[in-house]
């Protein structure tokens, strides 16, 4: 065997990382979904509602239904021509709803539109993750028989 090919070899036989930069671990999308599937949401700047003061949101997005998760992407007021992707208006609905159902006093619109910016990133994104994730999943549920 040719140096050339001990190379080529060698490098085909390297393991790929387990991390990704910043020292995030690699999952498939069916761990990422589980992950980010239910927990506590700790806000960077709390939402107050009269005397109370929200610190941090419960969500779980699998104690919504089918048709209350259609209605909050519904909701979203952006249309989105792929649905194997939510746009943000999208994600931040999903995600408000999912910690209205779990976080008493206040309900879905009341989150969207009193999340600071930098918490709505961080909702968008989880519930992208939980959206995609969850798509890719429910694909390798799918059977031809």
């Amino acid at each position: 065997m040719s140096e050339n090919e001990k190379t080529i070899q060698e490098n085909t036989q390297t393991e790929q990382p387990k991390t990704m930069p910043g020292g995030i671990p690699m999952m498939s999308p069916t761990e990422a979904a589980e992950k980010v599937s239910k927990g506590r949401f700790k806000l960077l700047v709390p939402i107050e509602d009269g005397e109370t003061k929200y610190d941090t949101l419960t969500y779980d997005f699998n104690k919504l239904t089918g048709w209350e998760l259609a209605k909050a992407i519904d909701n979203g007021a952006d249309r989105n021509a792929n649905p194997s992707n939510v746009t943000d208006t999208q994600a931040l609905s999903l995600f408000a709803v999912a910690a209205a159902k779990c976080t008493g006093g206040l309900d879905a619109k009341d989150i969207m539109e009193r999340l600071s910016a930098q918490d709505a990133i961080a909702a968008i994104s989880v519930a992208s993750i939980f959206f995609k994730g969850s798509l890719l999943a429910g694909s390798l549920r799918i059977t031809k028989e």
